[in-house]
């Protein structure tokens, strides 16, 4: 009743203005969990797909559409609606989901290794210790930069229902929410796949070079930027300004960390970027602390285009630091990584520079807190530990399988005398969903925001009840990941 009378006094677009405001967020520790979900079910994704090959290469034999779409069906069960059901109905429950995802991995590699205990001999595992693994394109990467994507697309609908938590939306001034990552995240994933950080750019090239390169590739998020901002003046569309500002956004974040990482890059060479990254946050902290923080956060009325823009841009140096702990990222993600064996110890590695960001996370949730507004210190490196974590668990997830295909592959050879046939399957160890997202991740993205601003204008989601509000959702996600499929499958990729 109460809703009503605000509607009818305000408007919907004001009650849905204040509905996103004032949120405190959650725990760092619930960010994570939350998520799990997805890497186990690209384990079990992955290890149902392997099954149904070897099974249609020795006794079935599956009809031209169904093999080209199962995959897709696989995939959106138990990798995308686990999202959607976390982040919703079940996300008071969510630690029972990743739980049962869990327990379902260990069943596979426990089943999987007693049927062919045969196999594992000392001499097999030497073997798979010195198994050499591919550098150029890892699926652990393309993985990690899919389910970003993945979850931004579910998570910037499903914030306009009621089914949403409102502790998982994104943060008023301090604290974690789910969706405080997403920015983070993106600058993560693209930073680790950069020319920077695969090593094609270890001096700084000549400065109008790199600088016009620089603007050509941010050419398009600018455009991107500048057309979300006048589309939503347009059609008076529902906006949270203390998220960037009055005119700034997302795309045009991405767009100034790369264009001022460029800049840094002349005067320092990327082989030092996470010293410049300790540097650049180290400064931005410094203003913060020193009143920026209190101007940033107050009340100051929005007369031009500094105040008005006020979060978006101080918050922009604080991605600029992102920006190379991610290049910094990257290329130890690529060093001595070119066996089973250097895997396992790089798997070490990021399991104690996790533990020691997750430290410094909470230390600075202590001095001077976490906030994704002000993209201080606390934020950048809770982003930092939250990504080499789950690609800690990513990689070890591309080992299991990897283990356990050879295992197969081994057994089959052994059992049967056509071991050509299984010589040359392929196990392909991304997801049909996620290596399409990530083809034409941009456009995805962009997709995800055109479908979320079409189901806004035309109901007015606030007002759904819980089942209609989940069957929206649904039906979205299914209209999102089959486009993105049906332009892999076209091999149409659109260069943005």
């Amino acid at each position: 009743m109460m809703e009503e009378v605000i509607i009818n006094s305000y408007g919907y677009k004001h009650y849905h203005e204040q509905f996103m405001q004032n949120t405190n967020g959650t725990t760092a520790t619930e960010v994570l969990l939350i998520v799990l979900p997805a890497p186990f079910g690209i384990f079990l994704s992955t290890y149902v797909s392997s099954v149904l090959l070897y099974a249609a290469k020795s006794r079935i034999q599956f009809p031209p559409k169904v093999t080209r779409w199962l995959p897709f069906v696989i995939d959106f069960v138990v990798i995308t609606v686990p999202f959607i059901l976390c982040f919703t109905v079940y996300s008071d429950v969510h630690i029972v989901v990743s739980s049962a995802f869990f327990i379902s991995l260990c069943v596979c590699v426990i089943y999987s290794c007693i049927l062919n205990r045969n196999v594992l001999t000392k001499d097999f595992i030497s073997a798979l210790l010195r198994t050499p693994i591919n550098e150029e394109r890892r699926p652990y990467v393309t993985n990690f930069r899919a389910i970003m994507n993945l979850m931004t697309a579910v998570c910037i609908l499903a914030v306009d229902f009621k089914i949403f938590p409102r502790r998982l939306a994104k943060t008023e001034t301090f604290g974690y929410g789910l969706m405080d990552v997403g920015v983070g995240l993106f600058i993560i994933a693209n930073a680790i796949v950069s020319s920077e950080s695969l090593g094609y750019n270890f001096m700084p090239k000549m400065f109008t070079t790199s600088m016009w390169k620089a603007l050509k590739d941010c050419i398009p998020l600018l455009l991107l930027g500048f057309a979300r901002f006048f589309v939503t003046k347009q059609i008076d569309y529902q906006q949270h300004v203390s998220e960037y500002g009055v005119q700034w956004n997302f795309f045009i974040t991405l767009a100034i960390t790369k264009i001022t990482g460029t800049l840094v890059s002349q005067i320092i060479s990327f082989d030092y970027s996470f010293m410049v990254s300790v540097i650049i946050l180290g400064i931005h902290q410094f203003l913060l602390s020193s009143g920026l923080q209190d101007w940033v956060l107050s009340n100051v009325p929005r007369e031009n285009f500094l105040t008005a823009n006020r979060e978006g841009i101080i918050s922009s140096l604080g991605y600029v630091a992102l920006y190379f702990a991610g290049i910094w990222l990257g290329r130890m993600l690529r060093v001595n990584s070119s066996s089973f064996r250097s895997n396992l110890m790089l798997i070490g590695k990021l399991i104690v520079f996790s533990f020691a960001l997750w430290l410094f996370t909470s230390l600075c949730e202590l001095w001077f807190g976490v906030s994704r507004r002000l993209a201080n210190a606390g934020y950048i490196i809770w982003i930092l530990a939250f990504s080499i974590t789950v690609l800690a668990i990513l990689m070890s997830i591309e080992l299991i399988t990897l283990m356990l295909n050879k295992i197969t592959k081994t057994s089959l050879n052994l059992k049967n005398h056509r071991s050509h046939e299984f010589r040359n399957v392929h196990i392909n160890y991304v997801p049909l969903i996620l290596e399409a997202i990530n083809y034409n991740g941009l456009l995805f993205f962009l997709i995800a925001n055109l479908l979320t601003g079409l189901v806004n204008i035309c109901v007015h989601t606030l007002m759904m009840g819980v089942l209609h509000s989940a069957c929206i959702i649904c039906v979205y996600c299914i209209i999102l990941c089959a486009s993105a499929v049906l332009l892999y499958l076209k091999k149409i990729k659109v260069k943005m």
